[in-house]
């Protein structure tokens, strides 16, 4: 927490700076998980002999992995393989929606989530948000300029 070191001075900033951390890893987990379950999610579109628990743990540590070679290498790699990235998410997104077309149904609506699923929703993309503010000057270090 670079900014905040100005306002609470090097030792005050030990607090904030600890829940920040604990905050940060919290949502870490949160998006390792979440990609584990969609990896899960797309091997049982392919084939649902794929979604094994085994294939599950393949997942979780591909994107732990990605993960850590972010958090190691910095945003600098982020910026040399963005382009790569999103050519290979777009394909994957494409490949996904061919996938699931034949299963749709727009005739028939499925039962609805209700206002209480839709506020979670709502709350957990704001959250998500929210939640990665706090770092946001530390990743400005790698800025050019």
């Amino acid at each position: 927490m670079t900014l905040s070191r100005a306002a609470f001075g090097y030792h005050g900033n030990k607090l904030p700076t600890f829940f920040v951390y604990v905050s940060l890893v919290g949502w870490e987990t949160v998006s390792v998980t979440l990609g584990a379950l969609a990896t899960r999610t797309i091997l049982r579109r392919i084939d649902p002999a794929l979604a094994t628990t085994p294939m599950m743990v393949v997942g979780f540590l591909v994107t732990v992995a990605l993960v850590m070679v972010v958090a190691i290498y910095g945003y600098d790699v982020i910026l040399r393989v963005q382009k790569w990235i999103t050519i290979a998410v777009a394909f994957a997104v494409a490949g996904y929606v061919v996938l699931i077309i034949p299963d749709l149904y727009f005739e028939t609506p499925g039962p609805a989530g209700g206002f209480a699923a839709m506020v979670g929703g709502i709350t957990l993309v704001i959250a998500n948000g929210i939640g990665w503010t706090p770092g946001g000057a530390d990743y400005s270090r790698y800025t050019k300029g």
